[in-house]
């Protein structure tokens, strides 16, 4: 099993994982990306609005990780839900990297 990590330092914060590669045991290879999203309805919208996007030009996508949520209030309402989620998908060898 191979696992490797890409990490954005910024300076005077912590470091942030943006991007890391698995190769399971099956031989097949899964990248993992991290994508904001946002709705005007909930969280969960938002969360399908992130995959709805991702689908347009990713391939096998695998599974959904929703690691942070937010909302912006405005008069006492909720008035957007955004959502930071890690998106993981399937390489194919045959089709090369779909990044």
């Amino acid at each position: 099993m191979i696992l490797w990590h890409i990490y954005l330092q910024v300076p005077g914060k912590k470091r942030r994982l943006i991007s890391s590669t698995l190769t399971i045991t099956d031989m097949s290879v899964v990248k993992v990306i991290e994508v904001l999203a946002n709705s005007t309805q909930s969280w969960e919208d938002a969360a399908q609005t992130a995959v709805t996007e991702a689908a347009k030009s990713l391939k096998s996508i695998r599974s959904v990780y929703v690691k942070e949520f937010q909302a912006v209030e405005e008069n006492d309402q909720i008035t957007q839900y955004r959502i930071n989620a890690k998106i993981s998908f399937e390489l194919k060898d045959s089709e090369g990297p779909q990044t």
